[in-house]
This record gives structure tokens, sequence and C-alpha cells, in this order.
């Protein structure tokens, strides 16, 4: 879990998550969170990528996908991203919410 807390001073958040199985194969996701000038309304882009090679340090690029998405006031929205190594059987799939409420 990651949780960003954004307002109207800290209107922008960019975060990202690895993980590597196996000594070759890494997942990353990256995250960027922005407050819309509405101040109640989140913009967030997920971008992920699936490295495979000889080491989770590869920079060997096997596929990827970015989402957009906008979050009103006290909604959530459930995502998927699924990636695939075409020519093995890698893959990495990231499941997550993004959440817009109000701290107390």
């Amino acid at each position: 879990f990651k949780g960003s807390f954004l307002n109207p001073a800290n209107r922008t958040e960019t975060f990202t998550i690895k993980n590597c199985v196996g000594g070759e194969v890494r997942g990353e996701i990256t995250f960027t969170l922005q407050l819309r000038a509405d101040n109640t309304t989140v913009d967030a882009q997920a971008s992920a990528w699936l490295f495979e090679g000889t080491s989770c340090d590869t920079d060997e690029l096997e596929d990827s996908e970015t989402i957009n998405v906008s979050v009103l006031k006290d909604e959530e929205n459930l995502r998927v991203i699924n990636l695939v190594n075409n020519g093995d059987e890698d893959r990495a799939n990231f499941n997550f919410t993004i959440s817009n409420f109000r701290q107390p």
C-alpha cells in the first residue's frame, strides 16, 4: 500500500513501485497524481513496464502500458494493467485502486 496526500499546498506527487522475480524479471509501475484547480478532482497517470534479462537491473523492455484516469471527490477507481513477454511466459500483473477521499 502506498498513500499520497494531495492538497492545495502539495498538488502533485510521483512514486514508483518495483518488484523483481527469479533474479531476471522486473515489473515497475510509476504513478503521477495531480490535484486539479477545483481542489477536489485528482488526475492520475499509471505507467507500467515489464523488463526481462539476465538480472533484476536489466533494461531489456518487453512490454509497457500507460493509462490515465480522473477520480472525483469521494470516489475510487480500480484498474488493471497486464503486461506479457510474448517470446516467453513472463508477465507482470498490476492491480491497483486510486481513491480520492478527504483526510480528517
